[in-house]
């Protein structure tokens, strides 16, 4: 009995000081989100929860932007049209279409494709294409050839929006969302896209992507101990069309016609470099 007594003082002191801790860590949630450093807004993490089932968001941030579009645009509770995909996009690729538009920005065109031209012209009632309409188009703001391109197709899908942006805006959105562990960072229409501390090269494009430039990051030269290039990656953009800066060490290329760099040319830069990377650093 004594034995019990002199215990229980102890046992007291015991669960005062360490209950406190006990349900710290019962209601501390492992996964639960810091809203101020999270990858992408609650409604689309919650979204997302559910189609994938799980809790965690570190799940979500593996996934690539585009599976995180697709996988929240194809739950039945999301409204699917030309105002929800714009939202979606600013907040999962960092995108605003509309201030895009509003400022200018996006690919500079003298005329947009054909498939887009035909359209438009469809959907402003016009019977055929003519000088005059291809003219008055042109003078639309992105958004509206976007909507206007949008109307006449019953039933659009995700891949036609994707596209629908690409044809108009000159935003690749696949194209993007695969350079995310890339090591590359990338400047376009007036905003950083992609840049982590652990990127290796800059491909950094001026206003309406009509020229481009490329040049290592400062991990790339500590890697290399140079502040160029290395003589394989030089050459293979001199290959494509750039011209060597040796002043800035970057390379350079502008558009002839004063029109934005096609996607086929940045394409191909893209693929060079990350063939580039993975070759020589993404092992180490």
């Amino acid at each position: 009995m004594k034995r019990t007594k002199i215990q229980l003082p102890f046992l007291a002191i015991f669960l005062f000081v360490l209950m406190p801790l006990f349900k710290k860590l019962i209601n501390k949630n492992p996964h639960k989100p810091n809203e101020e450093h999270e990858k992408y807004p609650l409604y689309i993490r919650k979204v997302l929860r559910n189609r994938i089932f799980t809790f965690n968001d570190n799940e979500i941030n593996e996934l690539s932007k585009m599976d995180v579009l697709n996988t929240f645009l194809s739950d039945p509770n999301v409204t699917f049209n030309g105002t929800t995909f714009r939202k979606a996009i600013k907040d999962i690729f960092g995108l605003n279409l509309i201030e895009i538009s509003n400022d200018g920005e996006g690919a500079r065109l003298s005329i947009y494709p054909e498939e887009i031209m035909t359209g438009v012209t469809k959907a402003l009632d016009q019977k055929a294409r003519s000088f005059e309409t291809d003219q008055h188009i042109m003078t639309l703001k992105k958004a509206e050839v976007m909507d206007l391109y949008l109307s006449i197709i019953p039933n659009y899908s995700l891949e036609d929006l994707v596209r629908t942006i690409n044809l108009v805006y000159g935003i690749n959105l696949p194209g993007i969302s695969s350079l995310e562990h890339a090591r590359i960072s990338l400047y376009t229409k007036s905003q950083w896209l992609i840049k982590n501390d652990h990127d290796l090269v800059v491909i950094y494009t001026g206003k309406g992507d009509i020229d481009v430039r490329v040049y290592p990051t400062p991990l790339l030269s500590s890697i290399t101990g140079s502040s160029e290039f290395p003589d394989e990656l030089k050459n293979k953009l001199i290959s494509l069309g750039y011209q060597h800066n040796q002043v800035e060490n970057e390379f350079y290329y502008c558009s002839p016609n004063n029109e934005s760099v096609p996607n086929l040319f940045k394409e191909k830069t893209i693929k060079t470099i990350c063939a580039f990377i993975d070759r020589h650093f993404n092992h180490k």
